[in-house]
């Protein structure tokens, strides 16, 4: 489900390809609520977060067809859904906001603080009431991700970062 989320929230891959900019990505997936895209990126002294919200979470029909790829351990989705209106046509917030250069700067020293880049990717703990946690890193030198069930320690300190620069106001679980 969280490929097509992300389809659906129609954000970029991060891992395959440097887009020319630093970026971090929290990818909030939520068990009663909509997922949420939070990407802060930045381009010289300039810095933005860009937040997506789907109204809901994509309704899948017979139109979509899957398979398990054995070599990239995920499940690939056809073109089917991929050009399908009624699974793009969710995002209900799409909102791009300036930060300042001390916004990137506290949030670099908070993954430093929480030790975000030395963090095992991810952990075997997931549940069915609660939220999934994504953080992702692509700089030019690197890139990272960190996958959490709804996190009770420094991790969560990220994502809510991310989320309150943004001005909304959310439920954090």
């Amino acid at each position: 489900m969280n490929s097509v989320v992300t389809v659906a929230l129609q954000e970029k891959v991060l891992y395959n390809y440097y887009f020319g900019y630093d970026q971090y990505r929290f990818i909030w997936f939520r068990s009663f609520d909509p997922p949420v895209t939070f990407t802060m990126y930045r381009e010289g002294d300039d810095v933005w977060l860009r937040t997506k919200m789907l109204v809901r979470y994509p309704q899948l029909g017979n139109e979509m067809y899957t398979y398990f790829d054995s070599v990239s351990n995920n499940f690939v989705f056809t073109d089917s859904v991929l050009r399908s209106t009624e699974f793009r046509g969710n995002i209900v917030l799409d909102e791009t906001k300036m930060l300042s250069l001390c916004d990137w700067q506290t949030f670099e020293q908070l993954l430093q603080e929480t030790g975000y880049w030395s963090m095992k990717p991810s952990v075997d703990r997931y549940g069915f009431d609660g939220s999934r946690w994504i953080v992702e890193a692509h700089l030019k030198d690197r890139y990272w991700l960190v996958d959490r069930w709804s996190p009770e320690n420094n991790f969560s300190r990220i994502g809510s970062y991310m989320a309150s620069r943004s001005g909304l106001k959310f439920k954090f679980y």
